[in-house]
């Protein structure tokens, strides 16, 4: 049977699997694109729906908000790594 789920409490679920099970997919630009299968796979494993989207459609709003976030650490953190690198100074990243 369907569990349906809102979207937010769905893609924090989702983040923190792909995150255990597919880190790579996060970190590496290059293999983003897998991202949308692993999505696919999780939401079909554990037959979520959220109310009022297709499976299609919370796939790729989910894709959507995991590839920004991804993006948005990694230029970051690079641009954190970079300042600090021309500082000299030493990083410690938790």
């Amino acid at each position: 049977m369907a569990k349906q789920i809102d979207f937010w409490t769905l893609l924090k679920l989702t983040q923190e699997y792909v995150s255990q099970h597919y880190a790579a997919v996060l970190t590496d630009k290059n293999k983003l694109g897998q991202l949308k299968a692993y999505v696919d796979k999780y939401l079909r494993d554990n037959d979520y729906h959220v109310e009022n989207l297709t499976t299609k459609e919370l796939i790729d709003k989910l894709f959507y908000e995991m590839a920004e976030y991804s993006v948005a650490s990694i230029k970051t953190i690079g641009a954190f790594l970079l300042l600090n690198s021309k500082q000299k100074q030493h990083l410690c990243i938790y």
